[in-house]
């Protein structure tokens, strides 16, 4: 278990093993045994922190309880500040019944703060307003202990409340503070998330009021330091309030920063720091790193997670001397690549527009043989809608590996690039002149094209900024030359598509480069076009007549209020409609069977069963959703209606796309598994079928790849990995074959005549 997960199961309020892991954030959990005359023999056993230990055998006494028999630590749980009525009982046990009177009521609110918080949160203030009138002092504590139930219910925003009051009540009433307590219920309310930025600023402030000036500034440094090493990012008005603590207490400034960074830099949190904070640390941390080596080094191990703060982050590490380590040989180790792919996935995170970075683009000039040498791919490439051109025009001419990503080619974009007017700015010549490249920024040049044109056309200015830069020139000069050769070679179906493609730039100025283009765009011969055509075949020569038949009869039975054909099923080669109730099962040369369904009116989950079928050996399964579940019959016997057993397929057929099954010699189908025959009560689930007449296989995702499966389809157990003999024989030629797009199934005489052959 990492340290990360650690620190969220203590927040949720785990216990975990073990006792010596205390910390911030936890405290070691003690079991302690007490007994009582009223209950014999029997003890009761209470878990609770070591440091409210004290406070729970003092309640227990009230109750007539005898001291703990026994205290053992038996773990490691969420930390917690005494709180009430515990410290009521502690510190002023004389007046601990007005605490104590309050329990029953604070135990009904605690019930109601999750249905009702504004009424639980009215009844906590009004106790509280009885209280202050009894025992003022005991109100910080009973305030707390208000926020404690509704962070138990994730209202951090009421607990922020009855937080401020405590707060307030111990300005209102003067309170002694204890420093220590207050510093443990701090974190407490930080950790859980509810405490804000000017709770701790005035935090800050009322310290000074109560404490001596070193005592203030010491107890506020602590409870800052404590904050982000338990996890939590220094919050914006951090530097201002510790800084104007320190001048009260005439201490050394820049000494006292170097003391916070240096308690804070090795924190996790550390990189979730906003870019106020690393502004106003800027002239302190350049001086430390620059003296540390140690320093330079953890540096170099995170980069901020705020896309603001990088500029000022790149300016402290070259300031400090840091960036010596990603440039060549150094005292500090340091992977180039990791790094720059890490500031890469903070730059380029979300939808918003990435500025042009002068600092990192001299950095990454700076590294760039260094990232050749070590040969490290840069994950330069981290979303499906890329920007940083500039950057990546700098890697490709450079050499640097750049990483491939998972979501195919990027979308460049183009328009943010040409809309960034700052200083920086590369001529995109490598990525126009780059086999991986170049067709993206074309296309992310015309995409922008055609989002700005008010007209078919593109916008004469955009089109003459665009030329004027030599690398989108090329880009564009090259989609072009290829379009038009795509409308050269088209057919006549899709020619007026290739040409409404080109629609955009049909400017003169688009086609300076590329006369030849226009050329042979103005030669387009639609008759040659059709003659390609018709050579090659029409898509409606493979029509399928019985289906289209089929069709037109049931539509022809429509009413107004008709909800269409569907295909419901299957039963290869037949297909199974459905329209409303009737079923018809159509075969290559004809209807092979209807039936109108005869779903029992109390066995619909709704009104529309919206039924699904198989055509199984000359029967149909029709299957439904119930009011409990699944349910179906067979149509020979559709008076027998059976639920589909919990735990078997709770999807068979039921899905809008149809898995083709295979007929089985002997008989019945085989759908992924174990054969389904007519009258079958439990199905199996339909998985993807392939066969050849004698092996059938099924298609399983192993080992990050698809493979074909032999199955027994009389128990459905699967056996070895293979594939059929002619397909192995294909694939040692030095094919990679795509499993998920392949299918293999025995050719029956009614499709043996079709596309595909025998």
């Amino acid at each position: 278990m990492n340290a990360l997960s650690q620190k969220a199961l203590i927040a949720a309020g785990a216990v975990l093993p073990g006792t010596s892991d205390v910390g911030e954030d936890r405290d070691t959990t003690t079991a302690r045994r007490y007994r009582h005359p009223a209950l014999d023999d029997r003890v009761v056993v209470r878990l609770v922190p070591a440091v409210l230990g004290r406070a729970e055998d003092l309640t227990c006494e009230y109750l007539g309880f005898d001291a703990p028999e026994r205290v053992e630590g038996v773990g490691t749980g969420k930390r917690s500040a005494l709180g009430f009525p515990a410290w009521a009982l502690v510190h002023d046990p004389a007046n601990a019944h007005h605490a104590l009177n309050l329990v029953k009521d604070i135990e009904r609110l605690a019930r109601t703060a999750k249905s009702r918080a504004g009424a639980a949160k009215d009844g906590f203030t009004a106790l509280g307003a009885m209280l202050g009138r009894s025992a003022p002092h005991f109100l910080p504590t009973f305030y707390e202990q208000a926020g404690r139930i509704f962070l138990q219910h994730g209202n951090t925003s009421y607990a922020a409340s009855m937080f401020g009051k405590a707060r307030e009540a111990e300005e209102v009433h003067d309170l002694v503070v204890d420093p220590e307590r207050t510093r443990d219920v701090f974190l407490e309310f930080a950790f859980a998330g509810a405490l804000t930025a000017k709770a701790l600023s005035a935090h800050a402030k009322g310290l000074a009021r109560k404490h001596d000036a070193d005592a203030a500034y010491e107890l506020f440094l602590t409870l800052c330091v404590e904050r982000t090493r338990g996890g939590l990012p220094p919050y914006t008005g951090m530097p201002e309030d510790l800084r104007r603590l320190a001048k009260a207490a005439k201490r050394d400034v820049k000494v006292e920063d170097a003391r916070l960074l240096r308690a804070v830099l090795d924190s996790s949190a550390i990189s979730r720091a906003g870019a106020g904070f690393w502004k106003a640390y800027r002239d302190s941390l350049v001086a430390l790193a620059a003296a540390d080596v140690e320093v330079r080094g953890r540096l170099l191990s995170f980069v901020p997670d705020a896309d603001a703060a990088l500029e000022t982050w790149l300016d402290i590490l070259t300031a400090c001397g840091a960036t010596r380590a990603l440039v060549g040989p150094d005292e500090v180790a340091a992977e180039p690549a990791e790094w720059l792919s890490a500031v890469l996935g903070v730059r380029l995170f979300g939808w918003h527009a990435v500025t042009r970075s002068v600092t990192l683009l001299d950095l990454v000039a700076a590294m760039a043989d260094r990232l050749v040498a070590d040969g490290v791919p840069v994950r330069a490439l981290r979303y499906r809608h890329q920007g940083e051109l500039d950057l990546l025009d700098l890697l490709v001419s450079r050499g640097v590996p750049i990483a491939t990503p998972n979501h195919g080619d990027p979308d460049l974009d183009v328009r943010g690039w040409l809309s960034d007017d700052g200083p920086g700015r590369r001529d995109l010549v490598a990525l126009a002149t780059s086999e991986r490249f170049r067709a993206a920024l074309g296309r992310g040049l015309v995409k922008h094209a055609r989002a700005s044109a008010r007209s078919e056309a593109v916008d004469v200015g955009l089109l003459a900024t665009a030329m004027a830069v030599p690398g989108l020139r090329a880009a564009l000069r090259d989609w072009i030359s290829a379009s038009a050769a795509e409308v050269a070679a088209t057919g006549l179906p899709d020619l007026g598509r290739h040409l409404g493609h080109l629609e955009v730039v049909r400017r003169p100025e688009a086609f300076v480069d590329v006369p030849e283009a226009a050329e042979s765009l103005a030669a387009t011969d639609v008759a040659a076009a059709l003659h390609r055509t018709l050579r090659a075949g029409l898509l409606d020569e493979l029509g399928w007549p019985a289906l289209d038949a089929a069709v037109a009869g049931l539509r022809s039975s429509g009413g107004p209020n008709d909800q269409g054909v569907f295909m419901c099923g299957e039963g290869w080669p037949a297909l199974v409609l459905r329209h409303g109730e009737t079923f018809v099962v159509v075969g290559p040369d004809g209807v092979l069977a209807e039936h109108v369904s005869r779903i029992p009116a109390d066995a619909r989950r709704n009104r529309r069963a919206n039924p699904v079928a198989m055509w199984v050996d000359g029967v149909l399964l029709v299957r439904w959703e119930g009011p409990d579940g699944p349910m179906a019959y067979w149509s020979d016997a559709p008076d027998r209606v059976f639920a589909i057993e919990d735990g078997r397929d709770h999807h068979y057929h039921w899905t809008s796309s149809t898995i083709a099954s295979i007929a089985l010699p002997g008989g019945g189908r085989f759908t992924g598994g174990r054969a389904v025959h007519p009258g079958d009560t439990v199905l199996p689930m339909a998985h993807k079928a392939h066969g050849d007449g004698t092996t059938v296989w099924t298609a399983l995702y192993r080992d990050r790849g698809w493979h074909w499966v032999e199955v027994d389809p009389a128990t459905g157990e699967l056996g070895r990995a293979s594939l059929p003999r002619f397909v192995e024989d294909f694939a040692d030629d030095g094919a990679a074959l795509d499993l998920d797009a392949c299918d293999v199934r025995p050719a029956r005489p009614t499709t043996a005549a079709g596309p595909l052959g025998a």
